[in-house]
């Protein structure tokens, strides 16, 4: 089960301004795999960027399908609410 935070009230209309229905495609996610820079570390799941370019081909489809049935079902990962940030100084 899945436990979203309830949104602080942005819009005006009602059910039709949720963000449940973000239109993309399975072009945009492999777009957005062959964007990625392979000299970047991993993020919090510890998968590198180059092994997610690797396997593009191999991943493309499953991340989409995981995508957009979490915009359906409006529950998120609680995994992709995470990041390793870390300071940089000057």
């Amino acid at each position: 089960m899945c436990a979203l935070p309830t949104p602080e009230k942005v819009f005006i209309d009602s059910y039709h301004s949720l963000l449940t229905d973000v239109p993309f495609t399975l072009q945009d996610v492999m777009k957005q795999l062959d964007r990625l820079r392979k000299d970047k570390s991993a993020g919090a799941d510890g998968l590198s960027p180059r092994l997610l370019m690797e396997a593009k081909d191999e991943i493309c489809s499953p991340v989409f399908i995981i995508f957009k049935k979490s915009l359906s079902e409006t529950c998120i990962q609680q995994d992709w609410k995470s990041a390793n940030i870390t300071p940089i100084y000057n």
